[in-house]
């Protein structure tokens, strides 16, 4: 349940829908649904709603990684 509080009261809300464009609707989108996974993963103890949502969230925290690392770097490489 951890898990779903950190989509729903801080990734889905952290979304600028207005500006966002498609890529803000698509996010919405997917932690909606891994949301909807998790709670059903967590009420039916299904390994396989667990699996889909880390399926589909890995690509998007590796994204966020991987931006986090070139960040990190350019302020390195200003300094």
């Amino acid at each position: 349940m951890r898990a779903v509080r950190i989509l729903e009261e801080g990734l889905i809300p952290a979304l600028d829908l207005a500006h966002g464009g498609d890529l803000a609707a698509n996010l919405k989108g997917l932690y909606g649904y891994c949301s909807l996974r998790l709670t059903e993963a967590n009420l039916r103890n299904d390994e396989t709603a667990l699996a889909d949502v880390l399926r589909v969230i890995e690509p998007v925290a590796d994204g966020w990684k991987q931006i986090g690392e070139q960040v990190a770097g350019g302020k390195s490489q200003q300094h």
